[in-house]
């Protein structure tokens, strides 16, 4: 082997400890990321539901009961979504 041939493998090497090296990195970061999209959907849900409720309450004194009842509907759909991301999504996450 000559000297070329020595540069090259050991650039070949240290590329591969860096590649470890950010893989390693990579996972530990992407539970913690997913944790913080799961808490990010989940508020974001929560405040799908109150704004729905605060919407109906605000077609009812609008004298719209049929839109009001319509848009009181979407509360517990979002409240179900949001405890399906705390129960299963987060079981998920530190895993993958």
């Amino acid at each position: 082997m000559n000297d070329y041939d020595i540069e090259q493998a050991q650039r070949g090497s240290g590329n591969a400890v860096k590649s470890a090296a950010h893989s390693a990195s990579s996972a530990l970061e992407s539970p913690i990321k997913k944790a913080d999209t799961n808490a990010t959907l989940r508020s974001g849900l929560m405040a799908g539901a109150a704004a729905s409720l605060f919407a109906s309450l605000a077609l009812k004194a609008a004298g719209s009961r049929e839109d009001a009842l319509f848009v009181g509907q979407w509360v517990p759909t979002f409240l179900i979504i949001a405890l399906w991301v705390t129960i299963v999504r987060e079981d998920v996450a530190p895993g993958t």
